[in-house]
């Protein structure tokens, strides 16, 4: 009931976004159609890539449970879901948000154009761009 609660009455990250914009080098986009598909957009549109490690991401027993009844991994709806409306951000390293916008660490931005995400059992593989495309 809490996914569906979620879906339904989305709570934007407003103070994060308040924050951000006070920022001088900080890039942010939702995560309406996926993870993984929001962070190839926002990549694309900096000319950067990105290194995301699996174990960084929050995978809460609420998500776990949802994605058993499902049969799917907890990691794919995580990457591939969307509909969670909140932000996928970066920031200069060293620079954190403050702790009481609940932003997570869950890679960094890299130098050439590839997108990888170091899965569970320590592999490097290429991420690809799952998620929702409205031209498809």
């Amino acid at each position: 009931s809490r996914a569906v609660r979620r879906h339904l009455e989305p709570e934007p990250q407003l103070e994060l976004g308040y924050w951000l914009a006070g920022r001088r080098r900080a890039s942010a986009i939702d995560l309406s159609d996926g993870l993984a598909i929001e962070l190839h957009r926002l990549c694309r549109a900096s000319g950067v890539g990105a290194a995301i490690e699996a174990d960084r991401l929050p995978l809460p027993a609420a998500l776990q449970r949802l994605a058993a009844r499902f049969d799917r991994p907890a990691l794919r709806l995580a990457l591939a879901g969307g509909e969670d409306y909140v932000l996928l951000f970066t920031v200069p390293p060293g620079l954190r948000p403050p702790a009481d916008l609940a932003a997570h660490r869950i890679g960094e931005i890299v130098a050439d154009l590839r997108l990888t995400l170091l899965d569970e059992d320590g592999r490097r593989r290429r991420l690809p761009p799952a998620g929702w495309d409205h031209l498809e």
